[in-house]
Formats: structure tokens, sequence, C-alpha cells
């Protein structure tokens, strides 16, 4: 009979059991022992004592757990598994898994995986040990009583970058994308279903989210985001500045995700994204952008993105056929132009690129900020009318309405915090300090008016 070693798995014990066994008929006379039909034959060498209790093996770990790392327990399970033959390797693995893998959260932390369960730190641990046993020409799989790896973590090990766009859990984006969805307003539940089919039909299209401060840009933001990562898609958050990036899910600044040149922007210039990179690799399984404030930006910047994007995912389609959702709005800042004139400043703004002609403008005309009285709906006419450059007069000057004007610091904080006095510190209310704040332009300012709010407070 041709000889089978011992790391061959069911063929191994098929053979002892040939050897050992007078008179089998069939594989399920092999299988019988004691009138009990076992489910493997490595089960049925088990009752008839054929192979070796893992006793050994085992304190073998349980010494070892003692003062090696995870990383070396891996190594020496799979040697027990490769070349010690364990009767029965699942309970040592049951038994010894959490020492075996003590070092894999760290591990999956800094590959981008923050939010990770124990069963998926377990499966990682599964996935490492396979991938050394491939380097020796067996597979995890050649010992049936061990457990398989089921996530793929291929992208994981090689593009961290990847694996942190991807780092979600998918239910929770769904609930969240729900409660977010629930509360859109006609504008935005427009401008969603617009978005929404260009990402999932892969249609490429180019938005622009028009809308004043208050209109509900970043709400719509974040219900796309939630809603395109329930589907497993990746859509990337960038915003011309930290702050407004901040807002977004996962967000960043749009010079630090796709490295735009600074200093030497100009018509020619394209991002500094080799080809063969893992930022390359992310920009190609992407199926949308966001870009938040796109407007403090300079055209060419655009440009540069555009001749990037076309060329890393080999598509001459406009950003190389990603859905792109630029959001800002003009009565705000526009790019800075050091000593330009205000015809320099309007050239260099988004609006004169040749990629304006190919968006699709979605407009957002309710302010959610203000919609409890009718003062505050003439407060937001007059930020608009401020807007448009009304209520300024030849001197540059703004009329602000006698409402909105005190004489005095102490009159602010009583108009602000009037009843500051009256309120009892234990606990500290948190509430009333979120719905109450007085901004000031510098920070002496604000350690002073923090002086005279604290000395009005009891205690």
């Amino acid at each position: 009979m041709v000889y089978v070693g011992p790391t061959a798995g069911e063929r191994f014990h098929l053979r002892t059991l040939l050897m050992v066994t007078k008179g089998p008929e069939s594989f399920e006379d092999l299988r019988t022992v004691d009138g009990e039909l076992c489910e493997m034959f490595h089960d049925a060498c088990l009752k008839l004592g054929l192979l070796e209790d893992d006793g050994e093996w085992e304190i073998c770990l349980q010494d070892a757990a003692e003062i090696q790392s995870g990383s070396q327990l891996r190594h020496l399970f799979t040697t027990l598994l490769l070349f010690c033959t364990p009767a029965e390797p699942n309970p040592l693995w049951t038994r010894f898994r959490n020492k075996i893998c003590d070092d894999l959260h760290h591990k999956l932390y800094q590959l981008g995986c923050t939010a990770v369960m124990q069963n998926e730190i377990y499966d990682f641990g599964l996935h490492l040990i396979d991938n050394t046993l491939y380097d020796s020409g067996d597979a995890l799989s050649d010992f049936p009583s061990m457990p398989q790896s089921q996530l793929n973590w291929s992208d994981t090990l090689h593009n961290r970058l990847i694996s942190q766009q991807m780092n979600f859990d998918t239910e929770c984006e769904e609930i969240a994308a729900h409660q977010f969805m629930s509360s859109l307003n006609a504008d935005q539940q427009y401008a969603f279903r617009e978005i929404w089919q260009s990402i999932i039909y892969d249609q490429g299209k180019i938005f622009f989210v028009e809308g004043f401060g208050g209109c509900g840009k970043t709400y719509l933001y974040q219900a796309l985001c939630h809603a395109i990562r329930a589907e497993g898609i990746i859509i990337l958050c960038v915003a011309s500045t930290g702050l407004a990036g901040l807002l977004l899910p996962s967000g960043q600044t749009v010079h630090s995700m796709f490295k735009i040149p600074i200093n030497t922007l100009d018509s020619t210039s394209v991002c500094s994204i080799p080809k063969e990179s893992l930022r390359a690799d992310l920009l190609r399984m992407a199926r949308a952008v966001i870009y938040d404030e796109c407007l403090m930006t300079h055209q060419h910047s655009f440009e540069a993105l555009d001749q990037t994007f076309k060329d890393l995912r080999d598509c001459p389609k406009p950003f190389g056929g990603l859905t792109m959702i630029f959001g800002g709005d003009f009565q705000q800042i526009l790019p800075v132009v050091p000593n330009g004139s205000r015809a320099d400043v309007v050239n260099t703004c988004l609006r004169k690129s040749c990629l304006w002609n190919k968006m699709h403008i979605l407009k957002l005309r309710t302010n959610m900020r203000l919609q409890r009285s009718p003062e505050d709906a003439s407060f937001s006419q007059w930020l608009l009318n401020v807007g448009h450059g009304r209520h300024v007069d030849k001197n540059g000057k703004i009329d602000i309405p006698p409402s909105m004007v005190t004489f005095s610091e102490d009159d602010l904080i009583s108009q602000i915090y009037g009843d500051i006095g009256e309120i009892k510190l234990t606990p500290p209310p948190v509430h009333y300090f979120l719905d109450h704040a007085i901004l000031v332009p510098r920070n002496v300012n604000v350690q002073q008016t923090n002086e005279k709010i604290l000395n009005k407070m009891q205690g």
C-alpha cells in the first residue's frame, strides 16, 4: 500500500483504518466503530485509539503562551499542524486563540480597521495561519476539524487606505441612512435621488450642490455617505479646509487626500499620485467623491483632479468616470489671490473653469437652522441681503438691525446668559451651554468674557 504521511489529513486516516480493519466492505464499514457510524475517518481513528492524545501539544502551547507573543504563538501553532499531526487541532485552537491572536487588534487598528469584533480578530488569525501554511505548500483546509477564515482580508493586508474606507458596519450605516433620509426636505430629497442614481448606476455625473449656510448641505452629504456605504461602495469625503472636513464622515482635506500641488499649481498641473500606488488603487475602487466648501479653491485644482483621475482610472470621461459632488456658497469666501483685483478673484473661481458647464446644479433653498419664528425668517432674509451686497452704504458699512445691537459687554452677557446666576451647577447643565454661546475674535477676549460669566454663576 502506498505510503501517506500524517499531514495528508483524511487520506492518512483512511490508510490507517485500512491497515487495521478486517474485511471492510465499504467506506461506511471503515467508519463504523462498535456499531456507531462516525462522520470522518479521523473520528473513527480516535475511537479505535489509533491516534495519540494531544495532551503533549496542549502543555507545549500552555507553556509558550506565558512568555511568547501572538505572532510567535501563531508560528508555533502552524508548526504543530505541519509536523506534529495533532489528533484534534480545533480544541487546541479554541482554547488558545485568545493568546494566539492577542496582538491582532492592534495590528488591525494600524491597518485602518478601528472597529472590529472579537470574532473578526479570530478570523484574521485563521487567515494569517492559512497564509503561513500556504508558504509551506499546505492550507488550513487540509485540516478538516479546523475552522476556516470566512472574511476577505487580502485588501486589508495589501492596501490600508482601502481598508480604512471599507471599515464600517453596513447594518449600522443602513440604520443611520434611514434616520437621515426621513428628515430630508423636498430640495434635499431631489438632490439625494439624482446623486444616488448616478452613483449606483455608475453614471459618472458631476453635481454642484448650491446653498447658503444653514440650508443642509452637510446634512445631505451625511445622508448620502451612510446610504452609499450601506451598499458596500467606497465614497470619499474631502473639503477645502480641515474644519469643514471634520463635519463629513471620515472627511479629510482635499490636499491631503489627493496630493494637489500648492506652490506650483497652474493649468498643466496634476496631482502627485503614482499610478501604481496604494492611493491610486483606492481611487480606482471608489465610486464617488464629495468635495465640500470647494469654492475657496483655485480652478486649476479642479482641473488637476480631472486630469489625474482620468489617467489613474484609464477613463476619458470627466474625473475618470467618478461621480463628483461639489458643494459651496458663492456668497461666502472665494479663492484668495495675493494683491489681486476683484476680476482676478472671479477669474480663479470654479465658474470660470471649463468643467463648470458639465455640472448639474442642485439648489437648496430652505434655511434649516431658522424655522422657529417670524423673527428667524426675517434674520435669514437679512443674511441673504448682506450676501447680495444690500444694506451696505457707499463706505462699505453694513446696516445692522437695532435688535441685534448691544452697547456693552455686560449687556451682551445678560442678553445671552440672563439666568446664569440662577442655575444649579451640580451636575453641570451641559445642554444649557450647548444652546448659549458668545463668539469673539481674539483669545484674550475669550478669557475676559469667560471670567465675567463665571463670576455670575453660583458657587
